[in-house]
């Protein structure tokens, strides 16, 4: 795992980061006082020893929206750990029904690569993959705003790449945007249950409206300032 740090009126946030392989995903971590915050976990063993080393006796766990490359991990921490898992209704409900779950995004990729190099990704991603439901402890309607660790966030629902996305600004310093916005990539909005129309409608303007200097913390790739993406208009 690597570290992020970032700044802001006079406070500093430090995150450690995993990355999920197959399709590049962050899980992000913040640990204070014995508590950690979790945002969208995947099964990464360099937690233990953090987790030992910091005495964590509690496990918040975030979830921006309900993909299996951002949710799947639950259930392992949940095995070692005394987790809450908090998400807002609309993911709640879809990660409450197994079916719902399924990897299609993470089995196409892996499909696609093994054709373009004659590796077997599939094949062990297929014989290690177990089905799942989430239940989530603290469900938030939309708009919202909650305290965590000593933190506010503003939860603000972002429909379009999945039905369950939000973005959350954290104390007006971040914001965690999961698969609603990621530099230099266009938002996806051509899954089955992805809406372009609500894209443009709701979370567009929404994303317009943050402030340029906030720094993003997306789902995939590195984290960078609002300002300094210059494809917010596209989507695929």
């Amino acid at each position: 795992m690597d570290t992020l740090r970032i700044e802001g009126n006079n406070k500093t946030y430090s995150f450690y980061r995993g990355i999920y392989a197959p399709v590049d995903t962050n899980m992000y971590i913040q640990i204070k006082d014995k508590e950690a915050l979790v945002i969208d976990p995947n099964i990464n063993e360099e937690v233990i020893p953090l987790f030992q080393a910091n005495n964590i006796e509690k496990v918040n766990i975030l979830l921006t929206h309900e993909h299996y490359d951002h949710t799947h991990g639950f259930n392992w921490f949940l095995e070692r750990y005394d987790c809450i898992l908090i998400c807002n209704r609309i993911c709640a409900n879809i990660v409450a029904v197994q079916r719902r779950n399924i990897p299609r995004l993470v089995a196409f990729v892996l499909a696609n690569r093994d054709k373009e190099d004659g590796g077997n990704r599939y094949d062990e991603f297929k014989k290690n993959y177990i089905p799942y439901k989430l239940i989530a402890d603290i469900i938030y309607d939309t708009p919202c705003e909650f305290q965590l660790m000593g933190m506010t966030f503003k939860g603000t629902q972002t429909p379009g790449h999945s039905p369950g996305s939000w973005c959350l600004v954290v104390d007006d310093i971040f914001v965690i945007t999961g698969d609603t916005l990621i530099k230099e990539t266009p938002v996806v909005v051509r899954f089955a249950e992805s809406r372009e129309n609500e894209y443009k409608a709701i979370t567009l303007p929404y994303l317009k409206s943050l402030d340029e200097n906030l720094m993003l913390l997306p789902g995939h790739f590195d984290p960078f300032r609002m300002k300094d993406n210059n494809i917010l208009n596209t989507y695929v």
